[in-house]
Parts: C-alpha cells; sequence; structure tokens
C-alpha cells in the first residue's frame, strides 16, 4: 500500500481506534508501532517510524501533494496512547494538517452508536487513470 499512497491522488481513510498512520506524530507513532509487536527485535520500532515519517510527505510535498480525507473515530481520539502529552502533541498535529487545503478531516462521534465501519478500518484510493 505504501507504493500505491505515493501515486495516489487521494486517500479516504477510517480506522476505529486510532489516528491514521498519515496523520500520526513520531511519539504517537512509536507507540502503535511498540504495542503492536509482541517481540521486539533490535531496531525494528525506529525504522518503522522512519518508513511512516516518510510516507507523510505525500502529504506536504510542494508539486500535487495527496487528498487525505479522514475520519477519526471519537474513541480513538480519547484513547490515552502513550499519557497525555503525546495526546496533547498528537491533537494539536491533527489541527495543524486539517486547515491544509488538501486534508479533511472529520469525526465520529461516540454518540453516532453503531455504525457500518465498526468491524475494523478501511482505506480507499484513488488512483490516476
Amino acid at each position: 500500500m505504501i507504493a500505491l499512497e505515493a501515486v495516489a491522488e487521494s486517500v479516504r481513510h477510517y480506522h476505529p481506534s486510532l489516528v491514521p498512520g498519515l496523520l500520526q506524530t513520531e511519539a504517537y507513532m512509536e507507540e502503535i508501532v511498540r504495542s503492536s509487536l509482541l517481540v521486539e527485535p533490535p531496531g525494528v520500532v525506529p525504522r518503522r517510524v522512519e518508513v511512516r515519517r516518510t510516507r507523510q510527505a505525500v502529504l506536504t510535498r510542494e508539486e500535487d501533494p495527496l487528498e487525505l480525507t479522514a475520519v477519526l473515530d471519537e474513541a480513538g481520539l480519547r484513547r490515552q496512547v502513550a499519557g497525555p502529552e503525546v495526546m496533547r502533541e498528537q491533537l494539536l498535529h491533527l489541527a495543524e494538517m486539517a486547515v491544509r487545503p488538501n486534508i479533511t478531516l472529520q469525526v465520529l462521534p461516540l454518540a453516532k452508536g453503531a455504525h457500518p465501519g465498526m468491524p475494523g478500518g478501511f482505506v480507499i484510493l484513488r488512483l490516476p487513470r
């Protein structure tokens, strides 16, 4: 999927429990990567974080930045990943990214109740013709 993101015109992303990788801060990503590994071979976390940081360049490139629409589940925004300071930094980063003309962020409120995206996250890529 990484190669497809690099050439995609747009990405639509939803995940019920975390911030999409393209919008994660480094501290948030480190915790997500670390917590998803059952065993941490040396160097895996920094390598995966670096790959994710490299992927994020598609959002801020000068020419033809990727259009991203992300639906953020309120539950994922409230989940304390690595503590309050990391979440504060992550939420501020989301606010900064949301003002970019190529990024649309929406929040699915907990009050919405059951919805079609509950079974899991998904990504829809639109590729050039």
